[in-house]
């Protein structure tokens, strides 16, 4: 019994799509090569030509209400992009869509919570998903995506496909200046300026952890290319490669070069030890300041 190729793929992606007005950008495949033609990263290959959306990372619209036009699918990402207009302005924009937020939105890019622009914005649509600040106007606990690493540099952190961040704690630094910590799923802490900015809410496409690709030509589509056991080689390819018969490889998972590729630290240990420094300063920098300077009193 003959069965079809694509009877195993599951899409969750059928409803979405959305003719648009061209903020798009051809992205050509570069076939894992450097400018210099030389292979960079294994397992590339060619790839069906496809267009990327023009995301507005920065949020350079401010105080002003957007309405949400509708949704479409990136192909250089998991998440969906929303199309807003602002209408005082007469533009069109592609931003990173809000998990729960539905056609005709409204949203709006302000610093704080208690501005007259959100609270207008908030009578329209009540969800207040989809709307961002900056990170130290919000409370504790809420979940945030498209974070800054530094103010007014884009958001860089949680913009996969269901990706969000957890505020977790609020430090003030030199009087006026204030940190926030935020929790990644992964159960790491960053660490952010508290004038850095962030979307409020959970990206788009939870479900895309159900999809399933169904065959390797499909992923073949996308610029994958099937990767060749180290076991299966010679020993002059991969220091798996070689013996007689099936063998286990007889040492710790490694690249080819003789990497550990299982529990390897990515960073040194001098960036981690300062990072911790950085923390800790951080975190008792102030208090240790305020004990010196009553120690001081005490005993003048």
């Amino acid at each position: 019994m003959k069965v079809g190729g694509k009877l195993a793929i599951v899409s969750v992606l059928k409803k979405t799509r959305w003719a648009a007005i061209p903020l798009e950008r051809s992205v050509s495949s570069t076939g894992g090569r450097n400018r210099s033609g030389r292979i960079t990263v294994r397992g590339r290959g060619a790839r069906r030509w496809r267009k990327s959306c023009q995301i507005d990372w920065f949020r350079r619209v401010l105080n002003e209400v957007g309405e949400l036009v509708g949704f479409r699918h990136d192909s250089s990402r998991t998440g969906l992009a929303s199309m807003v207009f602002y209408k005082k302005l007469g533009l069109f924009s592609y931003l990173l869509a809000a998990e729960g937020v539905s056609k005709g939105g409204v949203f709006v890019n302000t610093l704080s919570q208690y501005s007259t622009i959100f609270r207008r914005a908030r009578r329209l649509n009540r969800k207040a998903s989809g709307n961002s600040f900056i990170v130290r106007a919000l409370s504790i606990g809420s979940h945030v995506f498209g974070l800054e690493a530094a103010p007014g540099r884009g958001g860089v952190f949680a913009r996969a496909a269901g990706a969000s961040m957890r505020i977790m704690q609020k430090i003030k630094v030199k009087g006026t200046e204030t940190y926030v910590a935020l929790r990644l799923r992964s159960g790491q802490t960053k660490y952010v300026h508290g004038d850095c900015r962030a979307v409020l809410g959970q990206v788009s496409n939870v479900r895309h952890r159900s999809y399933v690709c169904g065959k390797a030509g499909h992923r073949r589509n996308f610029g994958f290319r099937s990767k060749v056991r180290g076991v299966a080689m010679n020993p002059i390819d991969h220091p798996h490669g070689g013996g007689e018969g099936k063998t286990s490889g007889g040492r710790p998972s490694v690249s080819p070069w003789g990497w550990l590729t299982k529990g390897r630290k990515t960073t040194s240990v001098k960036v981690r030890k300062a990072r911790v420094r950085w923390v800790r300063k951080l975190r008792y920098g102030h208090k240790r300041k305020k004990r010196q300077q009553i120690n001081q009193r005490h005993y003048n």
